[in-house]
C-alpha cells in the first residue's frame, strides 16, 4: 500500500513505479524482461506497439545514452518489433528525448499524469441514454474487451488472439489484481478501461472509445468506475507523465 503522501514527487514516483510493473507483465507473459544496466526492457510475442520497448531508462551519461540507443535500435530491428521509449521525470540522462529524436526516434504522443486520491474522487455524472458500465468477469466479456484493444491499436487478428490469451491467464474478475471494465451502449461495447494494482498504486491504463460516441463523458465515466475500489486508498492515473517514442521497423 502506498504511503499517504500526495506530494508532487510521491505522487511522480507512485505513477513511474506502476506504469513499469504493470507493463512489465507483457515481458513476463511468454516474453522477455530484462533490468540491468540500468534499463527495463520488454518483448512480447507479437511485433507491433505499445506491447514491446524501453519502459525506463537511467544511465550516467549522454554519452552513455548514445551508445545505448543505438544498442537498443538495434536490438529491436534484429527481432522485427516495433518498439516505444518512455520518457518520464525521473528519466535520465535529462536529454534523452532529444537524443532518441536524433537517433530517428518520433513523438508518438505525450500524456500527462493524473493521480487522486481514491477517497475523494468526484461522483460519476449521469450516463448518456443506453449506456451501462460493467466489469469484465467472464471470458464472454473478455473477447469484448480483447476487440476494443485491437481496434483501438489496430492490430491484426492474430494478435488479437495473444491479447486474449494472456488476459486469460491474469484472469477476470473483482479478486484480481488486474481487472477490466466495459462501457456498452445499447449493450455493444463502446469503451474500455484497464486497471493495474502494482507497486502500491491503482493506475488506470488504455481508457478508449469508439470513435462514434466519443465526447459524451462515457471513457471518463468508465475511468472513474474502475478507480472506486473498496478498502484502497492509491494513486489514481492514466499513464506516467512523460514522452512516448516509436521507433518504426
Amino acid at each position: 500500500m502506498m504511503p499517504h503522501d500526495f506530494s508532487p514527487a510521491a505522487l511522480i514516483r507512485a505513477i513511474e513505479e506502476n506504469f513499469i510493473e504493470s507493463w512489465a507483465q507483457f515481458g513476463r507473459s511468454g516474453g522477455e524482461l530484462r533490468r540491468e544496466d540500468g534499463l527495463v526492457r520488454i518483448v512480447s510475442a507479437i511485433p507491433h506497439i505499445p506491447y514491446n520497448g524501453v519502459l525506463h531508462t537511467a544511465w550516467p551519461s549522454s554519452a552513455a545514452a548514445d551508445a545505448g540507443i543505438a544498442a537498443q535500435a538495434e536490438y529491436f530491428q534484429s527481432r522485427g518489433k516495433q518498439m516505444i521509449w518512455t520518457v518520464t521525470p525521473s528519466t535520465q540522462p535529462p536529454d534523452l528525448a532529444a537524443r532518441l529524436v536524433q537517433h530517428g526516434f518520433s513523438l508518438l504522443y505525450e500524456l500527462a499524469g493524473m493521480a487522486a486520491d481514491l477517497d475523494c474522487l468526484p461522483e460519476t455524472p449521469p450516463l448518456p441514454p443506453g449506456v451501462e458500465i460493467r466489469e469484465v468477469d467472464d471470458l464472454a466479456g473478455l473477447r469484448q474487451y480483447t476487440d476494443l484493444v485491437v481496434r483501438k491499436w489496430r492490430l491484426p487478428p492474430d494478435c488479437g488472439e495473444w491479447i486474449f490469451d494472456l488476459h486469460q491467464q491474469w484472469g477476470v474478475g473483482a479478486d484480481k489484481s488486474r481487472r477490466r471494465w466495459l462501457a456498452c451502449k445499447d449493450n455493444v461495447p463502446v469503451a474500455k478501461v484497464f486497471l493495474s494494482l502494482a507497486a502500491g498504486a491503482a493506475g488506470i491504463y488504455g481508457v478508449s472509445t469508439a470513435p462514434e460516441v466519443r465526447r459524451q463523458g462515457i471513457g471518463g465515466s468508465a475511468g472513474r468506475r474502475a478507480g472506486r475500489i473498496p478498502h484502497r486508498r492509491a494513486a489514481f492515473h492514466r499513464h506516467g507523465k512523460g514522452r512516448v517514442s516509436e521507433l518504426g521497423l
